[in-house]
């Protein structure tokens, strides 16, 4: 059955007023790659399907090189990743206060999920979410769980000691952590995997 190609257009145009679904819009580019006479029924329709130059007014989205959105204009840059790392940083958790910086993510973050923890029984474990300004994680011990909002990464008993971080800054290549040891951490490493977007 062949397609309603005006049809397509309408709805191709809809999209470009409300800017709401690049989702969608993504859809329209593939179809056009199957059959590109489509751009003919309208002049404008070309730079929607195939990509505008930059985004702006009718212009539903700009991908990069590789698909990925690049800007949008109908979509709050703020709301959308078009980049993720996934790795993992050691801390010895004996270690004094201090800020450490940590580098090749590739791609300065705007957010860092992190899941950590020592390994040991009894204590803390961590799953943090920290964007450098906010900085909060779910903590559980022996069963029970507590959220905060001063640390996304946590070692501790729950009472006498701590080593525990927080993003202080998001760096070209990476983040910077400030790390607070509190009361007599016992020897361990603190292990976290991360996942930073952009």
């Amino acid at each position: 059955m062949a397609l309603n190609w005006s049809a397509l257009k309408n709805f191709i145009d809809t999209l470009a007023v409300k800017k709401t679904n690049s989702f969608l819009w993504a859809v329209a580019k593939k179809i056009n790659a199957h059959d590109t006479s489509i751009a003919t029924l309208d002049t404008s329709l070309a730079a929607k399907i195939t990509g505008p130059a930059s985004a702006g007014a009718g212009n539903l989205a700009v991908l990069d090189a590789t698909g990925k959105i690049a800007s949008d204009s109908g979509i709050a840059a703020a709301n959308v990743f078009s980049k993720i790392k996934i790795g993992t940083i050691t801390r010895n958790q004996t270690l004094d206060s201090g800020d450490v910086a940590y580098t090749g993510v590739g791609f300065k973050p705007r957010e860092v999920d992190f899941l950590s923890s020592n390994g040991a029984s009894g204590i803390v474990g961590a799953i943090g979410w920290d964007d450098g300004t906010t900085h909060c994680s779910m903590n559980v011990l022996s069963g029970q769980t507590v959220v905060l909002c001063d640390r996304s990464i946590n070692a501790s008993d729950g009472a006498t000691w701590a080593q525990y971080g927080y993003i202080k800054s998001m760096d070209a290549d990476g983040f910077t952590i400030t790390w607070v040891k509190f009361g007599s951490p016992p020897a361990g490493t603190i292990t976290s995997a991360y996942k930073a977007n952009a």
